[in-house]
C-alpha cells in the first residue's frame, strides 16, 4: 500500500500514525519518504486507521485513511497473461510464454492440438488429438515450463497450442495459434 499525504505549504513535517501510534510491523517494513507511507506484502493485521499529521509554523492539519486488508484464499493458479496468436517464419524461433502465478508450485503442460491424428466419433464429429509437448529435438523449455522455445520451426509446427496450469486447487489454461510462414522475397514493384 502507498498512502500519501497531499499538503502544501512551507517548511512542512509529516508525521505518520497507526491507530495513534507509530507505525509498526511484524513482518515487513514500514517506509516513510517525505509524506508518503509505503508497505508491501500486506497481511490484515496492518489493517487499521493511518493518519498523516502535517504542522509547520502556521498551524497543523491531519488526514486519516482508513485501511483494510482481506486475506486471500489460495486459489488455483492464474495465467496473467493470455497466450497470443502468433506468426513466426519458418526457419526461425518461436517463444511461447505462459506467466502463471499460484499459491503452490504450478506444474505447467503443453500441449499441441494435431491435425494429422485426428478421428472421427460415431456422430461424424472430428476428434481433436492432443500431443504434449516435450523438450527434445527442436523444443527447449525453462525449469518451471513457463516458456517453451521451438528452434528452427516448420509448418508441422503450426497449429494451435495450449499451456495448462494446474495446482491440487485447480487448473487453467490458454490457447492460441501458432502460424509459420515461408517468409518474404523481396518487395514486388506494382
Amino acid at each position: 500500500a502507498e498512502l500519501k499525504c497531499q499538503a502544501r505549504g512551507p517548511n512542512l513535517n509529516t508525521t505518520w500514525f497507526k491507530d495513534g501510534e507509530k507505525p509498526a510491523r511484524h513482518l515487513g517494513d514500514v517506509r516513510i519518504k517525505g509524506a508518503t507511507l509505503k508497505m508491501e506484502n500486506l497481511v490484515p493485521t496492518d489493517s487499521g486507521n493511518y493518519t498523516c499529521v502535517v504542522n509547520n509554523a502556521h498551524g497543523s492539519i491531519n488526514h486519516t485513511y482508513v485501511l483494510e486488508v482481506i486475506e486471500r484464499l489460495p486459489s488455483r493458479p492464474i495465467i496473467n497473461k493470455e497466450l497470443s496468436n502468433r506468426t513466426v517464419v519458418q526457419g526461425t524461433n518461436a517463444k511461447l510464454q505462459c506467466s502463471v502465478i499460484s499459491d503452490q508450485v504450478p506444474y505447467i503442460t503443453w500441449l499441441k492440438h494435431s491435425t494429422r491424428y485426428n478421428g472421427v466419433d460415431n456422430e461424424g464429429n472430428i476428434i481433436d488429438r492432443l500431443l504434449i509437448i516435450k523438450e527434445g529435438g527442436n523444443i527447449t523449455s525453462t525449469e518451471d515450463r513457463q516458456v517453451v522455445v521451438l528452434t528452427n520451426v516448420t509448418e508441422n509446427d503450426a497449429g494451435w497450442c495450449t499451456c495448462i496450469a494446474a495446482n491440487s486447487l485447480g487448473t487453467s489454461s490458454s490457447t492460441a495459434y501458432l502460424n509459420v510462414t515461408e517468409g518474404f522475397c523481396g518487395t514486388s514493384k506494382l
